[in-house]
């Protein structure tokens, strides 16, 4: 009577250490189960920030474009989350240049070295090609062009005033709102100060006032 016992005894020990193996086991494989999603959730989300890091940076290209040295000044605060290390990572992955300005939130986005000199030779090629005063009907994207070399050449007294003249009373055409609506296409306002009628007696003929 008392083996039987001792070896139910047993028995029963040896299934409870067998449970508690299992349960432990259980849990371990829930918990890298969890740790796992985890890791994949944050990799998932780490992917949209950098996409939407990149995505944001080249519409700032797209919008602002380098300026004649190659740099391009860029905001990113309330942009994304990365830290400053992963931001210059992400920018030099696409074989562009990257640091922080002096303010935290901004940072310089270059082109390469070897590109810049290249680079500011055609900004003044361009600038010297361009006649502002003769031009005529154009296309919008040869007109964004034409707005984009006038912007960088008239750069500082657009800083300093807020507003720029663009007179193309000398033109051999243009059309007012092709004018309008591509320069808006650069975040600006812009304004016809002619008439669109009796053009024979119009002191402003020509004559469009762009404002920040």
């Amino acid at each position: 009577m008392i083996r039987e016992l001792e070896s139910l005894k047993r028995e029963s020990f040896e299934n409870y250490k067998k449970e508690e193996v299992k349960e432990m086991t259980n849990v371990r494989k829930n918990k890298m189960i969890v740790t796992k999603n985890q890791k994949e959730e944050k990799e998932m989300i780490d992917m949209e920030e950098r996409k939407e890091l990149m995505e944001y940076i080249e519409k700032q290209l797209w919008d602002e474009g380098f300026n004649e040295d190659g740099d391009l000044l860029v905001n990113l605060e309330n942009v994304t989350d990365l830290d400053t290390e992963e931001i210059i990572k992400i920018v030099e992955s696409v074989g562009l240049e990257c640091e922080l300005a002096d303010d935290g939130d901004y940072y310089w986005v270059s082109l390469p070295e070897n590109f810049k000199e290249a680079h500011k030779q055609r900004v003044e090629e361009l600038e010297e090609e361009i006649d502002f005063e003769k031009q005529g009907y154009m296309t919008d994207a040869e007109m964004c062009e034409f707005l984009d070399a006038y912007f960088s050449a008239n750069e500082e007294e657009f800083e300093e005033n807020g507003i720029l003249f663009l007179d193309t009373s000398l033109w051999n055409g243009f059309i007012t709102s092709q004018i309008i609506r591509c320069v808006e296409y650069f975040g600006y306002d812009c304004e016809y100060l002619g008439q669109y009628e009796n053009l024979n007696d119009d002191s402003h003929y020509g004559m469009f006032i762009i404002r920040k």
